[in-house]
């Protein structure tokens, strides 16, 4: 009889694949390793062509009167900002502190006061954490999205920083900060050694940290779109930084129109990576195929393996 059973004995090595998940009415693909960098000429593409398209018209005119008009109060609101900001007994200084240190290179600043942990929430080393997070919960669930979105939140931080980085070294903007003469003097495209050695004297317009918390909050908003408190709580978060980045004389306030529109159209452009969106009433239930073959077990049993695929 032993030997009977061990001879009906079957063995469900259950093999499970799929190209997609569908959740929440997109269809997602599971990201590649090198896909965050493998996506950027894509994404580059996308950008511009939304950047200058017909329907971009209406926008552009929306960031240059508003970053005009803001730049008129620019001396005036920064200067009332650090009042207001002494009030609350908000710091007007910036108090981040080198955490991590590679070399004698500070590679991870952190905040030590209420100010200076306002002034976090646009660091990179944020989207890396959220990145990071969303990248473990997708490999542990199996969860396409999470893994998705992780990929597109690094994607985004890499094009927010190249973005940001090339206008502020077109523009060469003071910042309040190292500002000799009011609302900051302009030195356009300043050789690589002068913005290297006073970077503060070159790099405030736009607001890269701005830039980086919208884009950081567009792309989970958009992959999450059933969780609607996302939204409300990233751009709160994103006003504390705003608000803190004028108190502590990092930015001016016409810094933030172009940076707040950088952010969001680079988080619209990279969350479209490896998703699309599914119509329900086309949707095609997909077929489960089972498939038998004969299997030999460590112990020498035979018996049967199963692999499903759907």
């Amino acid at each position: 009889m032993k030997n009977f059973l061990s001879l009906l004995l079957i063995f469900f090595s259950l093999n499970v694949s799929a190209d997609e998940q569908i959740i929440e009415g997109y269809s997602y693909k599971k990201p590649s390793i090198l896909e965050p960098f493998t996506s950027m000429p894509h994404n580059f593409s996308d950008f511009f062509h939304e950047s200058f398209s017909k329907d971009s018209l209406g926008p552009w005119a929306l960031i240059a009167s508003s970053t005009t008009l803001l730049y008129i109060y620019d001396q005036k609101i920064s200067n009332e900002t650090k009042r207001f900001g002494r009030r609350l007994h908000i710091g007007n200084q910036d108090h981040t502190k080198d955490m991590v240190k590679i070399a004698g290179v500070s590679v991870l600043r952190g905040p030590t006061d209420l100010g200076s942990t306002m002034y976090f929430f646009g660091d990179g080393w944020i989207t890396l954490a959220s990145t990071s997070a969303f990248l473990i919960v997708g490999n542990i669930t199996n969860d396409y999205r999470a893994l998705q979105t992780s990929s597109q939140l690094f994607s985004g931080l890499l094009m927010t920083g190249i973005i940001t980085q090339a206008i502020k070294r077109s523009t060469g903007r003071e910042s309040p900060i190292a500002a000799t003469k009011e609302r900051g003097r302009w030195q356009p495209f300043p050789s690589w050694s002068k913005f290297q050695g006073h970077i503060s004297a070159y790099d405030a317009f736009p607001s890269g940290h701005l830039a980086t918390a919208i884009m950081g909050v567009t792309v989970v908003a958009e992959n999450y779109q059933e969780y609607t408190f996302i939204r409300p709580v990233g751009y709160t978060l994103a006003s504390l930084l705003a608000f803190q980045m004028v108190n502590n004389d990092v930015h001016w306030i016409s810094d933030y129109p172009l940076g707040i529109a950088i952010g969001y159209l680079v988080g619209k452009t990279a969350s479209k990576n490896g998703r699309t969106k599914v119509n329900s009433e086309n949707l095609e239930v997909p077929k489960t195929t089972y498939d038998f073959a004969p299997a030999i077990g460590n112990n020498g049993q035979l018996g049967l393996a199963l692999n499903v695929s759907y």
